[in-house]
């Protein structure tokens, strides 16, 4: 990511006096403003979120969740992972371990990211990258506690598999899941 100017309240001015109604600028390690026009009400309310709270918006897609009703165990996802873990999900049932799905589809995160990650034990988070970027923000913008979230991380460059999910999952739910599978097998 580039700066683009070393004055980014400046530029921010010059945004609004060409028409600009609303801009989010990053101040890297000094946090981030949110710069409107006069007269634009973006809060809900017409009130800024407290010192330290994200932004919650009504604009910001909702998440697709499946849930089985019955599930305390969640996996989240994004993008293109959907039909391996769709895939896996399928697989897992068949085991005997029925897991919630909740794909993302938006930052900031809305309420029914935040319910259904309060609504689960455990977390598995899927993601094509090194760097567990998505739960980096979810432990950043969520009230969820950190040793609920497990990362299941694939970057070889090739497309994620069923496979890779279903292995993760029964390596971190232990010796008890993984007997009760291996006899249903």
């Amino acid at each position: 990511m580039h700066q683009l100017s070393p004055d980014p309240m400046g530029l921010s001015a010059a945004a609004l006096g060409a028409g600009t109604s609303l801009l989010l600028v990053t101040l890297g390690a000094r946090g981030t403003a949110y710069v409107a026009a006069p007269g634009v009400v973006t809060w809900g309310a017409g009130q800024p979120p407290a010192a330290g709270q994200p932004v919650r918006t009504a604009l910001v897609p909702a998440p697709v969740i499946e849930a089985t009703g019955t599930s305390d165990i969640g996996l989240v996802a994004v993008g293109s992972s959907r039909g391996a873990v769709n895939e896996a999900r399928d697989i897992l049932a068949k085991r005997g371990i029925p897991i919630d799905y909740m794909r993302i589809k938006a930052f900031p995160f809305t309420q029914e990211v935040e319910g259904f990650m309060a609504s689960h034990q455990k977390i598995f988070v899927v993601e094509q990258n090194r760097d567990a970027q998505l739960r980096s923000l979810l432990t950043l913008e969520t009230d969820v506690p950190k040793s609920k979230l497990h990362s299941i991380l694939h970057y070889s460059g090739l497309p994620m598999t069923s496979k890779e999910i279903v292995e993760a999952v029964v390596a971190e739910l232990g010796d008890a899941k993984r007997a009760s599978m291996a006899a249903s097998n």
